[in-house]
């Protein structure tokens, strides 16, 4: 290594570096890049850029160009083949905005519909207490509980005891008032016939369903 070191012997004295000091330099930077991690390879990269004066920037925009240029020089059977892959990305892309289209505003008249449909359930008399059971028949539906708006309502009611306990007694009310309405009937029924009165009393508007229920059976006794 003699005849080297006398050669850049200047160049070494003009660095202040001794032959040693630069041969260590040289194999670990060598040794670095070609046989370090790809993070090992960067640091060494910036650092010689560092010490070197070296405009990575610069490099990486001229290599950008270089490539763009390269880019540009496409064989023409190539940019047909590139024409036509847009052009089916592009029909792609409209087909997949049409169906998105017809869904949207397919989802939108189901939605009027249903609107429509819970409106009119809503103002029904058959739903006086929608307002408070609103939220439980939603989640009924919504859970595949329910069949239908009527369902998901008596569900709902049931589900609240203060509400379903009304519905009983005015269920009951209604079946007792029923029976009296056929008692009254068949009293009308042999009154005509007869022309004497059965003896069956009619019941009071607004008295107790147990003085309907005996107001009932009295009528059905007197006819037997």
């Amino acid at each position: 290594m003699r005849p080297v070191i006398n050669q850049w012997a200047p160049y070494l004295n003009q660095i202040q570096a001794t032959p040693e000091a630069a041969f260590q330099a040289l194999i670990t930077t060598e040794q670095t890049l070609r046989n370090g991690s790809p993070s090992q390879k960067q640091q060494m990269i910036m650092r010689l850029a560092h010490d070197y004066g070296i405009d990575l920037n610069g490099i990486t925009a001229t290599n950008q160009d270089q490539q763009q240029q390269q880019a540009t020089q496409v064989h023409p059977d190539m940019q047909h083949a590139v024409q036509r892959v847009q052009h089916l990305e592009q029909y792609i892309q409209n087909m997949e905005y049409n169906r998105k289209q017809k869904e949207a505003e397919k989802q939108e008249k189901e939605m009027s519909y249903l609107q429509d449909e819970v409106s009119k359930f809503k103002s029904s008399p058959d739903a006086p207490h929608f307002d408070a059971v609103s939220a439980d028949m939603a989640n009924l539906l919504k859970a595949g509980i329910a069949t239908d708006l009527k369902d998901a309502y008596d569900r709902a009611c049931y589900m609240q005891p203060d509400i379903r306990a009304s519905l009983e007694k005015a269920a009951e009310a209604k079946r007792i008032q029923e029976r009296a309405n056929l008692a009254n009937k068949a009293k009308a029924k042999d009154i005509s016939i007869t022309g004497s009165p059965s003896g069956a009393s009619v019941p009071i508007a607004g008295a107790s369903i147990r003085a309907d229920l005996e107001a009932a059976f009295r009528g059905a006794a007197n006819r037997v």
